[in-house]
């Protein structure tokens, strides 16, 4: 038997993200898994899949020609989801669309909240949970006094897709004189065309350089990478949080929320911000808290997988 996980052709190891692409195919090597490019998976390796073999398709695909080549195979295959849904806020749209066509087992499910995986089952869709992981192996951790920034502020900026951090980047932008920020924009897409090399391992480092970063679960419970991202780079998240964030990791978040006047929001900054030794301590604890998301977990996905066809 042979597992097979294949990416979307473009992003693959191009991708910006490299959490969701890179880091996962490398670490799924690691456990014996063959990755490749869907191109490059039905050119060279289709013919040969056997019954026994399992086919995890990343995110899915737009060539019809493949869909049809996948629908055919007998082996078990599984859809790779990242997004639970697009601008047109349609949940899990081209994931119903080709999830029984093509003869997937269940789908891999990046936002496993309760509510996303009842929506699926309401609909017939099995879900295994396959969050997002990080390595937690070299973590960031500079005392306080020695971090030049207040905040870290990234991502893209949409009242519609990210109403609470772009709610939270003005706010701190009307203060720009009291609170030293970093403020990074989005880079784009592709590494090819990235408006700055902050991405990847040097996105979480330059976050270290912050005391509290502003995180935003977009309006669809999404426990976000950022969350991830942050813990790891030893800052302290402020904003919303997901229904199936940790309870710890919760408690020890700056927790606001859209609706909180501003000068609520400031007062509690202040405090924070006046308070190293809580502020730390908060730190670690998030730290330690998301550290059960490591990347090692991906084995536990694996025997999921397995377990499920026996």
């Amino acid at each position: 038997m042979k597992i097979y996980a294949i990416f979307p052709d473009e992003p693959y190891m191009n991708s910006m993200s490299v959490h969701t692409m890179e880091n996962p195919s490398n670490e799924l090597q690691k456990l014996g898994v063959i990755c490749c490019s869907q191109g490059f998976f039905f050119s060279n390796y289709i013919s040969s899949i056997n019954d026994e073999d399992i086919v995890i398709m990343w995110v899915g695909a737009r060539n019809e020609e493949w869909l049809t080549k996948l629908s055919h195979l007998k082996c078990r295959k599984f859809l790779r989801n990242i997004d639970s849904c697009k601008s047109d806020k349609i949940l899990f749209k081209r994931e119903q669309e080709i999830f029984h066509r093509t003869g997937f087992e269940a789908i891999l499910l990046t936002y496993c909240t309760n509510y996303n995986k009842k929506f699926l089952a309401d609909r017939g869709i099995k879900s295994i949970d396959y969050p997002h992981l990080m390595d937690f192996s070299k973590n960031y951790f500079l005392p306080i006094e020695k971090r030049p920034f207040d905040f870290f502020i990234s991502g893209q900026m949409s009242s519609v897709s990210y109403p609470l951090r772009t709610k939270l980047a003005s706010l701190l932008s009307k203060h720009k004189e009291k609170y030293k920020t970093c403020f990074l924009p989005h880079p784009g897409h592709t590494k090819k065309f990235a408006s700055h090399p902050f991405y990847g391992e040097k996105y979480v480092e330059l976050a270290s350089n912050c005391k509290i970063a502003v995180t935003c679960t977009g309006d669809d419970d999404s426990l976000v990478m950022k969350y991830l991202e942050f813990a790891k780079a030893g800052v302290l998240p402020m904003g919303d949080y997901p229904s199936n964030i940790p309870e710890n990791a919760k408690e020890a978040m700056l927790k606001v929320n859209k609706d909180m006047p501003d000068e609520e929001i400031l007062c509690l900054i202040d405090e924070t911000l006046n308070n190293t030794k809580i502020l730390e301590k908060k730190i670690v604890s998030y730290q330690q808290a998301m550290s059960i998301f490591d990347i090692s977990k991906t084995s536990e996905v694996l025997k999921t997988i397995l377990s499920k066809g026996q």
